[in-house]
């Protein structure tokens, strides 16, 4: 018999408890990488001069966005094969269900064009999220039993090669999450981190992220700033770029006010950002994100 304060091994526990263990295994910060070039609702629509040129239309496809999500790490499967083969169905079933508290993005500025075009994955998350006849006061509950995979179908928002994606059942799963654990929200908030990619163009794309996200008729909060400086060549060129980034959002905060005096209209849209996101001015930020929440 073992007695108290001794060391054991963890596999002279019952297998049913190994099992038990596993999948309870606390979930970390991952990433959730999409190729572009994989999905329907990723192909550019309008294309831009510098597009037309391109192999496959879109300048940009070859990059990349990341969700990030919440996973069980892998790691333990590295453990021994005895651990390897009873962990492996558990701890790949979990990662296909990724946890999901905030929509969070990290991509290039271009995908902001591509994520925000008509028929793209901003109007799947909110479709999905709120239905179209959707009160001002906020979002109503879905009254159907509707599965996602056939509600995007039915939508035509994917094709049937999308379905055939070896991710597609882990995406339907994220936008899933979205529309269970946000949709009681007024409006959906989604952080978006840039990464240092087409930053030469980044007024071009945040204008038209801008407009196209101000129709939305605050269903969206959006909060946006670059990524943080282990994504950069030069750390100090994030805080170069978060300047830039402030100065081309308070460009488009004038314009829309202007807009609002000439046609009375408002935007729909809240959008936060930072200069520097250190110190007193990142608790600022994100006391503000909270109350917007």
């Amino acid at each position: 018999m073992m007695q108290y304060g001794t060391a054991f091994r963890f596999l002279d526990l019952p297998k049913e408890l190994r099992l038990m263990v596993y999948d309870r295994i606390p979930c970390v910060i991952d990433h959730l990488a999409l190729s572009r070039r994989d999905w329907s609702f990723f192909v550019k629509k309008q294309l831009l001069h510098r597009d037309l040129n391109t192999v496959h239309g879109d300048a940009d496809s070859k990059q990349s966005v990341t969700l990030v999500v919440q996973t069980p790490p892998s790691s333990i499967l590295t453990t021994c094969r005895t651990i390897y083969n009873e962990a492996l169905h558990i701890i790949s079933r979990r990662r296909q269900h990724p946890v999901l508290t905030q929509l969070k993005i990290l991509c290039g500025a271009d995908f902001l064009d591509v994520f925000s075009q008509q028929g793209g994955l901003l109007d799947i998350i909110l479709n999905w999220t709120t239905p179209l006849n959707s009160c001002a006061e906020g979002p109503q509950e879905l009254k159907t039993n509707e599965k996602i995979e056939d509600w995007l179908l039915d939508s035509e928002l994917v094709t049937v090669e999308d379905t055939k994606h070896f991710q597609y059942f882990t995406l339907t799963h994220v936008i899933n999450q979205v529309q269970q654990n946000l949709s009681s929200r007024h409006a959906l908030p989604i952080e978006i981190s840039l990464v240092p990619h087409n930053l030469h163009m980044l007024e071009q794309f945040m204008e038209i992220f801008y407009w196209r996200t101000m129709k939305k008729q605050g269903r969206v909060t959006i909060k946006v700033g670059m990524a943080g400086p282990q994504y950069y060549d030069n750390p100090v060129d994030s805080h170069i770029w978060e300047e830039t980034l402030s100065y081309v959002l308070k460009d488009l905060d004038d314009a829309m006010d202007m807009r609002s005096l000439v046609y009375g209209t408002t935007s729909g849209m809240k959008l936060l950002r930072s200069l520097k996101l250190v110190g007193s001015l990142k608790t600022r930020w994100d006391a503000e994100w909270s109350r917007q929440r």
